[in-house]
């Protein structure tokens, strides 16, 4: 392995932020996946892996919780791209098909297409989760719309319980959307018919529906934090410290940790596919995952998703997924 200097500049190798770690050596394996067929409002999440590389060259490695940068990691070549190209411009015709009043029974075949197609991908990014966690690896997720990390929830899914720590402006709960029903809009729906996800818990919520409302109200496995309840927080002089120890009581020992960017004020990421206003401050994520980082809950995975294709998305996203190493080391 060569020496890597985490003061010196980012040598555009191939892996995330030039590290020099071989594939083999690799704790932690990031996978894209470059999906966004069920994207329903802004596109380019599927390309923004590569964005989030390139910006990622730029990070300065200083790091009060130690050297994270010394913990092996490999970035995989991203997976979907083929099945994307196939599903995604006919899911964007289909949609504004849907919101100029035309009915899914008349499209049923087309629907059915794009349905088959987020199965596919589904299970392609479950079997490569499968033989990275029979090696011992970490994996981390990065999209794509917020449909592509069932694979590895199903995954981490099949030999142990765990809960989810999900960060959205979204609830995630419709048992599909716009006819389809792998969207992004469902991810966990899907992940909650998991025997083995013992619960969710959301924060930042801002943007959900009266059915997903009444889902998270009459389901004990189920825990909300919404925007609108931070924001009354802060408005009170709460000390955010104790927002996030009553959050992280909340939680199992064992969680996943699934992060849409849309969770953050829009000034952060600004071309993700579904921005709402209000959202987390930047120190405030950083206040969270730094919490998360000295309590002592294991972080069995996390996806990272919805970035835009944009060089300031980009930059930030890639601040936020070193920081998800360090939870993952």
């Amino acid at each position: 392995m060569a020496t890597f200097d985490p003061s010196d500049i980012g040598v555009n190798n191939g892996n995330i932020y030039g590290f020099p770690y071989r594939e083999d050596a690799a704790q932690i394996h990031i996978l894209p996946v470059a999906w966004e067929a069920t994207a329903s409002f802004g596109r380019g999440c599927a390309k923004s892996y590569e964005a989030i590389r390139q910006a990622s060259l730029q990070l300065d490695f200083y790091d009060e919780k130690g050297a994270l940068w010394k913990t092996p990691i490999y970035m995989q070549e991203a997976l979907g791209e083929i099945l994307n190209s196939q599903a995604a411009p006919k899911a964007a015709r289909l949609i504004y098909y849907l919101e100029n009043r035309g009915q899914i029974l008349d499209r049923m075949e087309d629907f059915d297409e794009i349905n088959a197609l987020s199965k596919v991908l589904n299970n392609l990014v479950e079997e490569a989760c499968h033989d990275l966690i029979k090696e011992d690896k970490k994996i981390i997720i990065l999209g794509g719309d917020h449909s592509v990390p069932l694979g590895l929830i199903k995954a981490l899914n099949k030999n142990q319980s765990f809960g989810i720590l999900h960060f959205d402006a979204h609830a995630d709960l419709r048992p599909g959307y716009q006819g389809f029903t792998y969207s992004h809009a469902s991810i966990m729906h899907h992940a909650r018919q998991l025997p083995n996800v013992e619960s969710i818990t959301s924060v930042g919520l801002r943007d959900i529906s009266p059915k997903e409302a009444k889902i998270i109200r009459k389901d004990t496995h189920i825990n909300a934090y919404s925007d609108k309840w931070l924001a009354a927080q802060r408005l009170n002089s709460r000390p955010f410290s104790a927002v996030i120890e009553e959050i992280l009581k909340k939680i199992p020992k064992k969680i996943y940790l699934s992060f849409d960017v849309d969770c953050l004020d829009p000034s952060l990421c600004p071309n993700t596919g579904t921005p709402v206003p209000g959202g987390l401050s930047w120190h405030e994520i950083q206040a969270i995952l730094d919490a998360l980082y000295y309590s002592d809950i294991d972080i069995v995975g996390a996806d990272l998703c919805e970035t835009g294709n944009h060089p300031w998305d980009a930059q930030v996203s890639a601040r936020i997924l070193y920081q998800f190493i360090g939870l993952l080391s």
